[in-house]
């Protein structure tokens, strides 16, 4: 999970506004920059009261390890690194420090260069500094979509239209929560359509997950929310969704879609889908156990994964395309992740318990062929 510090003040607001979005951190590792002093040892003692390992990396060393002992002394564990996150090679320095010191990385929170200014705003760390860190060997961080909300609204301009947001995002299965969406939809301009792709929107079990059918902001913004069959209720060769949207931008859509767009065999499915209450509880639980097994394997072998709200996990295994390939070889399809940008992932779908089972078999060997 890459936060944003934008708009966070160092008072309880701040770890108001975290606790809201991070969720779970016990157990997790959590990389916080610009954490000797100031909003980031507020944010690092709060991650560590929530049962993270934390890494303060700082350039002021004297205060940086006075925060650590703080920490430790509080019974919580917690590491420092000297690291200018404007030298690339240092900010690639604290990551492996990261990994090396806890063995994982979870949280990556963008603190570094954060400063006051007097409209009671904040200046940060410029973006391109943020995608060369996310980009060094992160394995295991739980990356993207709350980063991403703010970048969005910075991005948008005069000439937007459309904005898509997918939640849980893919390849990443990565969500954001109800406070970003309905900021999100606070910040944008009128004139832009926004569309939330909810195509694996059933898997979510976060009792914050927003739902984009009911919440849609105070109206001035048209929000098309997109579902499917094809994921939960298993109709993908009948393709087969729909949208629920605005009377006036459905009418739009109604004039330029395709006629007979879906035939009469995918409606009836569809139809029965929705009352088939047995085959999504069967389903739902099926991705839980499958879920659990596929990422104590992963622990296992020693391979970082990024904490998933899908049916599908990324997991970090070195080379993605040869793990693909050799993985293919032994009948086994999982997705390689180069054209997403992460070129050491493969994506694996969870299956049944018979189909985990083999592709955990095959991948323990690919794996170790590979380390020979």
């Amino acid at each position: 999970m890459v936060m944003d510090t934008c708009r966070m003040r160092d008072d309880g607001t701040t770890a108001n506004a975290m606790k809201e979005q991070m969720g779970r951190l016990d157990g997790k590792v959590a990389l916080i920059t610009g954490a000797a002093g100031g909003i980031g040892r507020v944010a690092a003692e709060l991650f560590a009261r929530e049962g993270a390992r934390v890494v303060i990396a700082d350039v002021v060393e004297v205060d940086g390890k006075a925060a650590v002992d703080a920490i430790s002394d509080a019974g919580r564990h917690a590491a420092f690194v000297h690291a200018d996150v404007s030298d690339p090679e240092q900010a690639d320095a604290m990551v492996r420090f990261a990994l090396d010191t806890f063995g994982g990385l979870h949280v990556l929170y963008n603190n570094a260069g954060v400063f006051p200014v007097d409209d009671g705003g904040v200046l940060e760390t410029p973006e391109a500094t943020w995608e060369r860190v996310m980009a060094i060997n992160l394995k295991g961080v739980w990356l993207g979509c709350r980063a991403g909300i703010p970048a969005m609204v910075r991005a948008v301009g005069a000439r937007t239209r459309v904005v898509f947001l997918g939640n849980p995002n893919n390849p990443t299965g990565t969500i954001f929560r109800r406070p970003a969406w309905e900021a999100f939809l606070a910040a944008m301009p009128d004139h832009v359509v926004v569309v939330a792709d909810d195509a694996y929107a059933e898997y979510v079990a976060d009792d914050d997950y927003p739902d984009t059918i009911r919440v849609r902001g105070d109206g001035k913004v048209p929000v098309v929310t997109l579902r499917t069959f094809s994921k939960l209720y298993g109709l993908a060769g009948l393709r087969v969704g729909y949208a629920v949207a605005p009377p006036a931008v459905i009418d739009v859509l109604g004039r330029v879609r395709q006629p007979f767009s879906v035939n009469s065999l995918a409606q009836v499915a569809a139809c029965a889908a929705l009352d088939d209450d047995d085959h999504v509880r069967r389903t739902l639980a099926a991705n839980r156990a499958g879920m659990a097994y596929l990422t104590a394997a992963f622990d296992r072998l020693g391979l970082a994964h990024v904490p998933s709200a899908a049916n599908f996990i990324l997991v970090h295994v070195g080379d993605g395309g040869a793990v693909y390939q050799a993985l293919l070889r032994r009948g086994v399809i999982v997705r390689p992740m180069d054209v997403y940008g992460f070129p050491a992932h493969v994506r694996v779908t969870v299956g049944l318990p018979e189909e985990n089972a083999r592709f955990v078999d095959a991948l323990g060997q690919v794996l170790a062929d590979t380390r020979r």
